[in-house]
């Protein structure tokens, strides 16, 4: 096969237009929280706004950390 083949390309196209619209969406998704949280004025919403923006930061910073531990886990052996 070759590696223009329609039967090869299109699933690989098909997953990278999903894994767009998914950035996109949560692209959205935060940029609309942010917008609500810098005209917010009751400080109870506002921390919850704050924290539902910081989510994904944390969440990465974990999967950062876990990835830096196992690198240097797999290093030490």
């Amino acid at each position: 096969m070759s590696a223009t083949d329609p039967g090869q390309i299109e699933p690989i196209f098909t997953e990278l237009r999903i894994a767009l619209n998914e950035k996109l969406r949560i692209g959205e998704t935060w940029m609309s929280l942010c917008e609500r949280a810098a005209v917010e004025q009751d400080p109870k919403k506002l921390l919850e706004l704050v924290s539902e923006i910081d989510r994904p930061f944390v969440a990465q910073e974990k999967r950062l950390a876990v990835s830096h531990g196992e690198a240097k886990t797999q290093t030490k052996s």
